[in-house]
């Protein structure tokens, strides 16, 4: 019973330690997962535990945000971050970059062209006399819609 009993402590550290090995990375993945997330500060990283502990609300919110990278495991590694950037959606990204924009400009005019066209002409005479204005051409509004109305 005894030999059973230290067989199993043995095989149970013996586990932990390849665990242990299995999360250590080397200084090289170290640098280079500093760097990208340096130059991808916008971007909220969580370890699945960390993500399990968030309320319902930060769940959801996190869930629709495109910034959000959550890695399985204690230590983000480079292919967590390789499989972020393979399955980052730009126009998810876009969505949700507009959003923020629009809750920031409310004085901001935002009318579809064929809204627009589809006034009678009265109206697009007041239209035409606000400043603060995007009429956008396609289906919905997009951060280049904004950037062209921000270089006027």
């Amino acid at each position: 019973m005894q030999i059973l009993k230290l067989l199993l402590l043995v095989a149970s550290v013996v586990a932990s330690a390849s665990t242990i090995k299995a999360q250590t990375i080397s200084p090289q993945e170290k640098q280079q997962i500093h760097e990208w997330k340096q130059s991808n500060p916008e971007v909220k990283i969580y370890s699945t535990k960390e993500y399990n502990e968030l309320s319902a609300l930060d769940k959801t919110e996190l869930n629709a945000n495109p910034f959000a990278l959550i890695y399985a495991g204690n230590t983000l590694r480079i292919q967590d971050i390789d499989t972020y950037t393979q399955n980052f959606d730009p126009i998810k990204e876009d969505i949700f970059l507009v959003k923020d924009w629009v809750a920031l400009n409310k004085d901001v005019m935002i009318m579809p062209i064929s809204k627009y066209t589809s006034l009678n002409i009265q109206d697009k005479q007041t239209v035409d006399l606000i400043d603060e204005k995007i009429i956008y051409s396609g289906t919905r509004l997009t951060m280049t819609d904004i950037h062209l109305y921000e270089t006027k």
